[in-house]
Parts: structure tokens; C-alpha cells; sequence
């Protein structure tokens, strides 16, 4: 076990200012803040930070040439579509068929055929150790909320969506589920915040896309749906699925990603709030079990924050995508496309969709 000076190191790591960096920067003590003997693949988050700043400034450059370039590309072409929910064209369905959801994959390949089975093929956790080796998890959630910040400045959305330690917002029947390595973003309301918890509140957990976050973030509300409509999750059923089992919600509906290209696979899902009298009661189904299934109305949630659970493993014939694309990602009313998220330097080098 680390002593109490390192893991309190590790716990800060990304909040040291950027002077403290410099300060440290050309010593030893860089190295013991940022990465251990057991995680020694993880960038020191000085060096990130430099690169960030550096793609920044490059970014700011691009910006500034990018209405001219607008203006000369808009009478060659017209501007790309980006998806938007609602537009009933099928696109959870094909967001199903990315991730192998469905039995097809890239157009007509099937999960049964060589490809398919290469496509969902067996792919194990890169840091096996962080549940129990507490070094290893400090760095990797400090690799994984570096990261995320960044998605989530990209979106404009770092003041809804705020990391905290503090979990205790969420009710302790189902917080004790949620793993140690697991991040929880709490969401900070604009519009009217979630009600006092009352006693007959429960809470639950909802596996999600994470090409669905920015929509949801910025609305504060899920929309229902059917298949085929183009809202919500497209099920049977409209409304929101949920569980109180985090396997059931999270590890089975939350679709594994690779979003910076990393190496690792995420899975990520929400925390709602709800009264279960007010759940579509014949879809109440399994309860007190694992396989515990519960669908509400949208108007009957509070949401609660988000979580963000990394390196996980995955299962042979599970969905997944292999990365992030973004024009995959649905978009709020009046929002561009913001730019990509990829690490320089990867945790690792994966199998890809297709090799042996």
C-alpha cells in the first residue's frame, strides 16, 4: 500500500496549478506524482499538459484562418449534416449496427461469420491491478478525468458535468455497487435541480452512448422513444430503462468505447432519481434479481450525475466501438462540431475491428 504523502500526490494530481508544474517539472517528484512502477504507460500529466497547451495554440491558429476557409468551401458544397435526435432516420439503429449490437456489422457482415467473430472477439483489461493496487487506480482515474476534461471542455460542458470524490449523493443501496476505478460527474442543474430525496425515492443507474452525452448534458432530460423513431434509445417500449444493478444498467447497456483512442474501453451510464410507484409497471420486471429491468416516463427523473467507468474488460460477442467518430454524435440545437480528443501516446495498442 502506498504511504499517506504518495496517495494524496496521486489523488491531486490533476489539480495542481500549472506552477506547481513547472516547479516539479525537471525532477523526480514528477514521476512519483504521476505514474508508478505498476502504470509506467500512462503520460506524465506534465507532459500532457505541454501538449495540450500546444495543440490549444495550434487550435486557436485554425480558428482564426477557419471563416475565410468557410467561406470558400460554403459555394462548393453544403455544410455536412451533423445527427440530431428527432430526426427519425434510424439512428440508434445504426449506432447498433457500429458497435455490433445488432447481429450486423459494417454492413452486412454477421456475428456469426469469421468477421463478426473478429469484430466482438475477447479483449481483457489493460491494468488488471487497479482494483486492488491503490497507486494504480489514483493513476488510472487521474489519466481518465484528465481526458474526460477535455471532452468535456470541448462540448462546453465542464459546469454541468463536474467531477467529485463525493458519492454520497447517490443512495448507498446502490453506490455500494459502483467500483472504486469508477468516476462520478455530478450534474449541476440550469434548469430546476432535482427535489429533496423524499422516502419513497429510489435511485438507478442507465447504461448509455457516450454519442448521446452532450445532448442529455446540455437538456438535462431523456426523451422516450420506440424503435425506428430516431429519439431517445429506440426500444419497444417508450421511455427510460433502468436498474438498480450497475452490471445489469452499466456493464451490460453502457456500450464499451475506446473514445481517445487510448486503448482502454470505457463504459459509461447515468444516475437517475425516481419514485418507483411512478415506473410503467409491467415492464417492473425482475425484481430483487441481477436482471432487474424498470421503465419510467422521462417526466418522472431526476438526473444525478454521470459515471464514467474505465478500463473495462470485454466479453467475447459483447458490443463495442472502436473508437469515437464524431459524426456519430448527436449535437444540441445550434452547436457545432467540436474537435477531436486523442491521446499522442497510448496506454496500449488494442486488437482492431479486424485483426487476428
Amino acid at each position: 500500500m502506498p504511504s499517506s504523502d504518495t496517495t494524496a500526490m496521486g489523488s491531486d494530481i490533476c489539480s495542481m496549478s500549472d506552477d506547481s508544474w513547472q516547479d516539479i517539472r525537471s525532477t523526480d517528484q514528477r514521476n512519483a506524482a504521476c505514474q508508478t512502477d505498476a502504470f509506467p504507460i500512462v503520460m506524465p500529466l506534465a507532459f500532457v499538459l505541454d501538449d495540450f497547451r500546444r495543440s490549444s495554440s495550434e487550435a486557436q491558429a485554425a480558428a482564426v484562418a477557419a471563416p475565410a476557409q468557410a467561406a470558400a468551401q460554403s459555394s462548393a458544397q453544403p455544410p455536412a449534416q451533423l445527427p440530431k435526435l428527432g430526426e427519425k432516420k434510424g439512428y440508434f439503429e445504426r449506432l447498433g449496427n457500429e458497435c455490433g449490437r445488432w447481429s450486423t456489422v459494417d454492413g452486412d457482415t454477421r456475428g456469426s461469420s469469421g468477421c463478426g467473430k473478429r469484430f466482438r472477439r475477447q479483449i481483457l483489461r489493460c491494468y488488471e491491478g487497479s482494483d486492488e493496487h491503490e497507486e494504480t487506480r489514483l493513476a488510472l482515474k487521474a489519466h481518465t478525468r484528465y481526458w474526460m476534461d477535455v471532452f468535456l471542455d470541448a462540448r462546453k460542458l465542464s459546469e454541468k458535468l463536474r467531477y467529485t470524490e463525493d458519492k454520497t449523493l447517490i443512495h448507498e443501496r446502490i453506490r455500494d455497487q459502483i467500483p472504486e476505478r469508477c468516476l462520478f460527474y455530478k450534474l449541476h442543474h440550469a434548469g430546476q435541480p432535482p427535489a429533496p430525496r423524499e422516502p419513497d425515492d429510489h435511485d438507478y443507474f442507465h447504461g448509455s452512448y457516450l454519442h448521446t452525452l452532450w445532448n442529455i448534458a446540455e437538456s438535462e432530460r431523456f426523451l422516450p422513444s420506440f424503435h425506428g423513431s430516431g429519439e431517445g434509445h429506440e426500444a419497444s417500449t417508450p421511455g427510460v430503462y433502468a436498474s438498480d444493478q450497475f452490471e445489469k444498467a452499466i456493464c451490460h447497456y453502457g456500450w464499451a468505447i475506446d473514445p481517445f483512442g487510448s486503448g482502454l474501453f470505457y463504459r459509461f451510464g447515468w444516475v437517475l432519481r425516481a419514485k418507483p410507484t411512478r415506473c410503467m409497471n409491467r415492464h417492473n420486471r425482475g425484481r430483487g434479481t441481477p436482471r432487474h429491468e424498470i421503465v419510467f416516463p422521462p417526466s418522472e427523473l431526476d438526473i444525478l450525475g454521470l459515471l464514467v467507468f474505465p478500463d473495462v474488460a470485454l466479453a467475447q460477442g459483447t458490443p463495442r466501438f472502436y473508437d469515437f467518430r464524431l459524426d456519430l454524435e448527436t449535437h444540441p440545437e445550434g452547436k457545432s462540431q467540436p474537435p477531436e480528443v486523442r491521446v499522442d501516446t497510448p496506454c496500449r495498442v488494442p486488437p482492431g475491428k479486424w485483426d487476428w
